[in-house]
C-alpha cells in the first residue's frame, strides 16, 4: 500500500515567496522521502524542486509567473504514492494599469 500525501501553499509574502508544506503518512513501513515538483505555466514541464522528510516545507521564490506544484511520497517498502493534486501559485500583479480621461 503506497503512502498518502497532502500538499498546501501559503499566501505569497510581500517579497514574492510562497511557502509550500506537505505531510505524508504510511502506517505500514513508514515514509522514506517526499519528492516536490514544480512547473511554470500550464504547459511547462514538471521539474524536481526538492526532496525531504515526511513532514516539511519549502520556500519558493517567485518571479512573475504562474507556478504549479505537486508532491509524492516514497515509503520504506519502495512504493510511490500518486502525485497530489496540483496547487497553483500566481504572483500578484502589483502594477495596475492607469486609466487616463
Amino acid at each position: 500500500i503506497p503512502p498518502s500525501t497532502e500538499l498546501s501553499v501559503s499566501q505569497i509574502s510581500a517579497d514574492n515567496v510562497a511557502t509550500i508544506s506537505w505531510t505524508s503518512t504510511d502506517n505500514l513501513s513508514g515514509v522514506s522521502q517526499v519528492e516536490l515538483q514544480y512547473r511554470i505555466g500550464h504547459d511547462g514541464t514538471w521539474q524536481p524542486l526538492t526532496t525531504g522528510p515526511a513532514v516539511g516545507s519549502f520556500q519558493l521564490s517567485l518571479s512573475g509567473n504562474s507556478y504549479f506544484v505537486r508532491v509524492r511520497a516514497l515509503d520504506n517498502a519502495g512504493n510511490y504514492s500518486a502525485f497530489s493534486y496540483e496547487r497553483a501559485i500566481v504572483t500578484p500583479n502589483l502594477f495596475l494599469p492607469l486609466i487616463l480621461n
